[in-house]
């Protein structure tokens, strides 16, 4: 799968670099004038590579990498908020007619999501289903060389991502986020979900921006369960239907234990199961 690298970086993804950056100061070799320096590179760089090499020698304690995405989701989240605002993200039964089409809007998204403002808690307490988090959460993954993914499990409080052990590996590892910082990488298992590796791996890229949010505040409705929380989102090819991307939505289940999940295409322009 071809790397990003080369593609013009966006402001956020600037941003999020410069808080790399901003977290570093006064870190042994980030003087001031070295702090300056750096920043006036990311506000230059005209790739993705280039904000990469920026902070390619930068420790990468627990504190820095929270610190990198707290930063960087205040400024992505808004502009997330602006791009769907504008077009919004689609759920379309595909059994039902246009009229029936559920928007997924991100006022109610944005509204829930807690203020990520002055607070001085670890980005962990700002919820997996934000605006923009799931985007940081890649971005800062990108920056240590994951960008090739197998799933993407996220529930209210941490997240779990799967990745292949090497390029083209067979076996896969596990990356958890929680409390702020990301864990160490771990040995998970065989990648049995396809018939080769490669064809069960997934870039961030596949995934339309703000769909995650948008999708975990629509499934509760979609599935006429206004109200039901939404226990874990699950990203990943499925076999079911043609090995695309998929975002399946779960919601907690009732004082009976039943439960229910919504799925939509990796856009969220198609919705693949009601949950009904």
């Amino acid at each position: 799968m071809t790397s990003r690298g080369g593609d013009r970086p966006t402001d956020a993804e600037r941003a999020r670099f410069l808080a790399i950056v901003d977290a570093a100061r006064g870190r042994p070799g980030v003087d001031d004038n070295e702090w300056v320096r750096r920043r006036r590179r990311i506000t230059r760089a005209t790739t993705r590579a280039e904000l990469s090499g920026v902070v390619a020698d930068l420790p990468r304690s627990p504190s820095v990498r929270a610190a990198a995405v707290k930063g960087w989701l205040i400024t992505l989240a808004a502009s997330v908020a602006v791009g769907l605002a504008a077009g919004g993200v689609l759920a379309s039964p595909l059994a039902s007619g246009p009229d029936s089409a559920v928007r997924a809007g991100p006022a109610e998204a944005a509204d829930d999501a807690p203020a990520p403002a002055d607070s001085d808690q670890a980005a962990g307490a700002v919820g997996m289903y934000s605006p923009g988090m799931l985007e940081a959460l890649f971005s800062e993954l990108a920056v240590e060389g994951v960008d090739e993914y197998v799933g993407v499990d996220l529930y209210p409080d941490r997240a779990r991502f799967e990745v292949p052990a090497a390029p083209g590996a067979a076996q896969y590892d596990v990356i958890e986020f929680r409390d702020g910082s990301f864990t160490e990488r771990e040995p998970g298992g065989e990648i049995t979900s396809a018939d080769t590796p490669q064809d069960a791996v997934f870039s961030a890229s596949d995934l339309t921006e703000g769909v995650v949010t948008a999708t975990a505040a629509a499934a509760a409705d979609v599935a006429g369960l206004q109200g039901r929380p939404v226990s874990l989102v699950s990203v990943g090819r499925s076999s079911a239907y043609g090995a695309i991307v998929t975002i399946s939505v779960h919601l907690e289940p009732d004082d009976y234990g039943d439960g229910a999940f919504v799925e939509w295409d990796s856009t969220g322009q198609h919705l693949l199961r009601d949950g009904r």
